[in-house]
């Protein structure tokens, strides 16, 4: 086993002969035999992988791709959200009237979601449930048909007529472009959690 200058290696397993270089930190990892930690720094509780280590011309051709990525995933997603949000305001109006008409309250549901690194944003979507949803959960909780942190029943006495067409197509969530023109949410990730669920995660 050889730890470089300034490596650490925590709660980890590391094998006889593995070589985990200078300034390299390995957390919560099995490294094996002809494993050599010299290039990146593995974060693998949070799901990160942070360059430490690499030669200046590696890790600026590295930063820089990261960085072309990050611009044109974020042209691509105020693009799309743009022109889908424009070509859907018909339907929009038209899932607006509906639900108005047949149940009162907002036609928008709000929630608070967690997104990139935590950071807490108001995902909006067409509300699909009376609009007392929410306050009804904890009477329906034992009809919950998921484990864990995630609340879902099939047959959600909770859902409003016009609620159960929009849930079936997914218009529901066409608000969510707004999201993602905003910079909340992308169109290509993870689905946000609402922090009560992302707490028990």
């Amino acid at each position: 086993l050889l730890l470089q200058a300034d490596s650490t290696a925590t709660n980890s397993i590391v094998a006889d002969g593995a070589r985990v270089a200078g300034s390299a930190q390995v957390e919560q990892r099995v490294v094996d035999e002809v494993s050599s930690m010299g290039d990146l720094t593995l974060l693998e509780r949070d799901m990160r992988i942070g360059v430490t280590t690499l030669p200046l011309r590696r890790y600026v051709a590295v930063r820089m791709r990261q960085r072309l990525y990050t611009v044109l995933k974020r042209a691509f997603d105020i693009a799309f959200s743009s022109v889908a949000l424009l070509l859907s305001l018909p339907v929009m109006a038209v899932v607006a009237a509906a639900i108005h008409l047949e149940t009162p309250g907002s036609v928008l549901f709000r929630q608070r979601r967690c997104g990139k690194a935590g950071k807490e944003f108001e995902m909006l979507k067409f509300r699909s449930m009376t609009a007392q949803a929410m306050a009804l959960q904890d009477s329906l909780r034992t009809l919950n048909e998921c484990d864990g942190p995630i609340f879902k029943i099939t047959n959600d006495p909770r859902f409003t007529r016009v609620g159960r067409i929009l849930r079936r197509y997914s218009l529901d969530e066409i608000p969510q472009f707004w999201n993602v023109l905003r910079g909340d949410m992308s169109l290509v990730g993870p689905r946000p959690l609402a922090e009560s669920e992302l707490c028990l995660c």
